[in-house]
This record gives C-alpha cells, structure tokens and sequence, in this order.
C-alpha cells in the first residue's frame, strides 16, 4: 500500500478512536463528491524548503549564525543562575551517600552493593584537589583561587559560574573548568562564590568566603 494511502487510514482511524460515535456519523452523513487529496510526503517539503533556502542564500546564514551561537557558547557559557557574590559567609557539610538505584556488580557479575543499599562514594574514591568555584570576571575572586595552591600542598581545581574559561585558560596556561548548567552547584548547595570543597572524611567540607 503506498504511505499516502497508509496516512489516509491512520488520520481516519485516528478521528475514530478520538472523536468515536460522533466521528462515525460525522462521515456517514456528509457523503458527497469525493476529490483526490494531494499530499506531499514531509521529506521531500523539508528537501524541497531546504533547497529554496539554499538557493536564496538564507541557508548559508542560518548555518554562520548557528555557528558564531556556538562558538559563543564554548568561549563564553551562559552564567550559572541563582549565583552571587558571597555577602554572608557560609560553612557546611555536604554527605554525599546515596541509596544504590539497583544491584552494583563487578564485571564478573558479582552484586558488590544490593539495591537499595546506602553508597558514600568518599568510602573508596579520595577528592585529591580542592574546588574553587569562582567568578570568572572577578579580579578578586581570581587572584584568591590562584592564591590557594600556594598556601597548601593540595592543588586547586578551578570552577568557573560565569566568565570566559578558553580565555582563562589561554591567559594562565592552566586548566580551568566551567559549572554547565550549575549541576555541581545544584548538587553541592552552592549559591554564592567564591566557594572551597575539601573533603573531611566522608564529607565534602563547603565554604562560601567573602574576598576584597
């Protein structure tokens, strides 16, 4: 059976199931001339929409601003929302443990943690850098995190919540991390930078610190 004849019959039974009785009768009592409905399949409108696009020119622009957005987007991330400046220091734990979500096993197949079973990752696995979650266009908030690989033996890995991190990067021939979308943020309970993670035991240690 051709697609369109195949699409026909599924608009058709479509507006049964949804409309039922009143479909039904909806048909049966508009019999009339019957015309040949002209369809054209989705594919060829989209080749056909892209080929006009192509040939007016409008194609190659879309494609250039696409790319400059994501060029943009790489070089300069969208900001962390809900982020501020610290204006109230703040100190607490955050336990990472977890219920397991389903049977962990080991590649041999043997259940090393049952579902259900409550999980703290920092039993096994060592935080061996501190995180410094900072503003990126935050001369002060800059010069602290740099400054904190100099007052310990723990290295520092800096998080940015807003800025430019290639810029960084390029600037302090160092790497430097950007927070997408705030999920460690989130997930920590950070709202406010400059911001330390050290790990105490099998907690993660949360500062929020205020800077001049």
């Amino acid at each position: 059976m051709k697609k369109s004849a195949l699409l026909k019959r599924s608009v058709f039974y479509l507006g049964l199931f949804l409309c039922g009785n009143y479909a039904m009768a909806s048909v049966l009592a508009n019999i009339g001339p019957v015309y040949k409905i002209s369809e054209m399949d989705i594919l060829e409108f989209m080749e056909h929409k892209l080929q006009g696009l192509a040939n007016s020119g409008e194609l190659s622009k879309i494609n250039e601003k696409f790319k400059q957005q994501v060029i943009k987007s790489v070089q300069e991330p969208p900001a962390v929302s809900g982020i501020t400046n610290t204006i109230k220091p703040r100190t607490y734990y955050y336990d990472p443990t977890v219920a397991a979500p389903f049977d962990l096993k080991d590649d041999a197949g043997r259940v090393f943690h049952s579902k259900g079973d409550q999980v703290n990752p920092l039993d096994t696995v060592t935080l061996t850098e501190k995180l410094l979650f900072i503003d990126g266009t935050n001369k002060a908030q800059l010069a602290w995190a740099l400054q904190q690989d100099q007052l310990s033996k723990q290295s520092s890995m800096i998080i940015l919540v807003k800025g430019k991190p290639l810029a960084l990067m390029q600037q302090l021939q160092r790497q430097i991390y950007f927070d997408q979308y705030g999920q460690i943020t989130k997930k920590l309970g950070i709202n406010q930078v400059p911001a330390r993670v050290i790990q105490e035991g099998t907690k993660l240690l949360i500062e929020e610190i205020i800077v001049n």
